[in-house]
């Protein structure tokens, strides 16, 4: 679908190391050489640890911090439960940033002389407009530091980490993140080792950035800043300083749909099966590998990313149908935090004889048995059954997937499922039912992408209720195959709009047509009410063959059943 708005396994992943992060000077890391001279090395008596703050004082305390203005301009207040950093809005002549020649940006700073350490610092503040920024800073000298910082950038935001060194600076991380109204990023240093990631809750982190750089260690602290002449005014609200000594606490991995799990008892709606879950790990997870029946350890993507892994230590295996023997498959997953501490689980796939899904069919959740996989199969999120029979996706983002049907054989049929929007992100959303999905792929229009969880996939027709940027949400019939990539089939023009929290029918048609191709009918109605009788709209795409496909993207939605007939 619309790449960066709506629906589905497009380039829209931004990946460490690449990126923008507004007008600043890059140099590959390891041609960075300005490097400060070693000091000798501290003695026990020498060292000043961490200082721990939870900021709930009246006013900051001089014996630990001391607020730093190079510019001139900005101030510091407390609130009771937040140090807070005024900044003013940009200047002409002045920039408030930590890019070189200097570190410019309003900051609060603590001394340090610790060797090792690892903080963690919480903000209570959100970008929300271009060239805001807020972050942790670590200092040699005035020329000799480095940051992370989380930075708004035009329409998206980005974890950033530089480091400077003489005026000269390297970009170690660069990464498009989702805007949160609260965010927790740590700092790890062990010897010239450096882990730096983030957190929106404290619990799942995000291993971002790691690298090794030589940099003695005076001071350590938070910032906020903006960066050009146009800048708005921004007050970083910091809720916590926290020095956090090592975990003892080895990962945990969480198998979303249980240790033991059955494919193909009803059908193959797509080319893999999903094992899907995630890991919470305090020390931040350096690693996830899975093994499947004894065979070598396969490296497997964590979360999060701007596709399919929509949230810090999300996971997502895809097994193709055919590596699996019939019978009980062993599954093992290892994880590796940046303590070095491991974990492992185990999950039972189940490969049932082969059938083809039925049709008609209804997908009932109150005979999941609480497992949306016993009457469907789940290809990306996290499905919640509730009591009142409907499932619901607990995390909310990039396509949370849910499918049904026979991937190689479905063609005409007629479906109607039961649709509540909860909510719906303003910067591109959509909610629906795909036809004619037969499971991700790595060809992305011609073009061979090594990413995993695959990111390609071709679709004849998706009935949708659209929220594009910028734009009104309405109802519509979207494609996306090598001839009609991203785009509209046909739009309502009704203007059709559906209230959050209130219950509405899908109800969508597919039939071949004479031409070779397919027709796509679509209509919605509020539950309860009379169904209206024509469509509300349809159109003519390529031939349809494969699986329906349940869509939430970047919202929070409830399916109800659904029913599949014959048309």
């Amino acid at each position: 679908m619309r790449v960066g708005t709506v629906l589905i396994l497009t380039f829209a992943l931004v990946m460490a190391g690449c990126g923008s992060s507004g007008n600043h000077s890059k140099t590959n890391p390891a041609s960075s050489s300005s490097l400060a001279p070693r000091t000798a090395k501290l003695t026990p008596d020498d060292r000043i640890p961490v200082a721990e703050d939870a900021f709930n004082e009246s006013t900051l305390d001089s014996s630990r911090w001391a607020f730093v203005d190079p510019v001139g301009g900005a101030t510091t207040s407390m609130d009771g439960t937040h140090a807070e950093i005024h900044v003013p809005a940009g200047e002409p002549s002045a920039t408030r940033d930590p890019d070189a020649p200097g570190d410019n940006a309003p900051r609060v700073m603590q001394d340090v002389r610790a060797g090792d350490f690892s903080f963690d610092v919480k903000f209570d503040s959100e970008v929300t407009q271009e060239f805001q920024e807020q972050g942790v800073v670590v200092e040699q000298d005035s020329t000799h530091y480095l940051y992370a910082k989380i930075v708004r950038n035009r329409s998206q935001t980005a974890f950033v980490v530089q480091a400077v060194s003489g005026g000269i600076v390297a970009t170690w991380t660069n990464m498009q993140i989702y805007n949160r109204p609260a965010i927790n990023l740590r700092v790890t240093h062990t010897g010239d080792q450096w882990n730096l990631g983030f957190s929106y809750d404290g619990l799942y982190w995000t291993a971002a950035s790691a690298f090794s750089r030589r940099l003695e260690v005076r001071r350590v602290g938070v910032f906020g800043g903006n960066d050009g002449a146009t800048a708005p005014a921004f007050t970083a609200r910091i809720d916590s300083f926290r020095n956090t000594a090592p975990s003892t606490t080895a990962p945990v991995i969480n198998i979303w749909y249980g240790p033991n799990q059955t494919y193909g008892k009803l059908g193959q709606p797509q080319t893999w099966v999903n094992v899907l879950g995630d890991v919470v790990a305090p020390a931040g997870l350096a690693g996830l590998t899975y093994s499947l029946n004894g065979s070598e350890p396969e490296t497997l993507a964590m979360g999060e990313n701007e596709t399919r892994l929509v949230a810090p230590g999300e996971f997502n295996a895809e097994i193709a149908y055919t590596e699996l023997h019939a019978g009980a498959n062993s599954f093992v997953l290892s994880a590796i935090d940046n303590d070095g501490k491991h974990s492992t689980s185990s999950v039972t796939l189940v490969k049932a004889p082969d059938t083809l899904w039925p049709l008609p069919y209804t997908a009932d959740w109150s005979k999941a048995g609480g497992n949306p996989d016993t009457v469907a199969q789940v290809a990306d999120g996290h499905w919640v059954v509730h009591p009142d029979g409907t499932i619901r996706n607990s995390d909310v983002g990039y396509d949370r997937i849910v499918t049904l049907g026979q991937a190689d054989a479905w063609s005409t049929y007629t479906a109607t499922a039961e649709v509540t929007i909860h909510s719906m992100d303003s910067d591109g959303s959509a909610v629906g039912l795909i036809a004619g999905f037969e499971g991700a792929t790595s060809d992305v229009h011609g073009t061979d992408s090594a990413v995993r969880p695959r990111i390609g996939h071709s679709f004849p027709a998706a009935f949708l209720y659209d929220n594009a940027a910028g734009k009104p949400r309405h109802v519509e019939i979207y494609t996306n195959t090598d001839t009609r990539r991203e785009q509209t089939l046909v739009a309502d023009t009704t203007n059709v709009q559906l209230a959050i929290d209130v219950a509405y029918t899908f109800k969508v048609n597919v039939t071949d047509n004479s031409a070779g191709g397919s027709l796509y009918r679509f209509k919605v109605w509020k539950t309860g009410t009379a169904e209206p009788a024509p469509w509300l709209v349809q159109g003519i795409s390529e031939l349809g063959r494969g699986s329906i496909a349940l869509v939430a993207h970047h919202a929070d939605v409830s399916f109800g059943t659904v029913h599949v007939a014959k048309p």
